[in-house]
């Protein structure tokens, strides 16, 4: 198993997230699998930080939380 290191920041606070994923899991991603399908050990904020580049509090702040 081949590990990745990500570092995203909020593009709307700019607050840093890391996070370690699995190296197929995040090729799976990129090659179209569903994000939650693809990495379901992740929360539901760090996914959509990576989907849309909005932290987990923008987030809530913006359309009132993840349901």
């Amino acid at each position: 198993m081949v590990l990745k290191a990500i570092t995203k920041n909020c593009d709307t606070c700019d607050s840093e997230t890391q996070m370690v994923v699995e190296n197929d899991d995040y090729q799976s991603w990129q090659n179209g699998k569903l994000i939650q399908d693809a990495m379901p050990y992740l929360t539901i904020s760090q996914r959509e930080l990576l989907i849309s580049g909005i932290c987990g509090t923008c987030f809530d702040k913006m359309f009132g939380g993840f349901k």
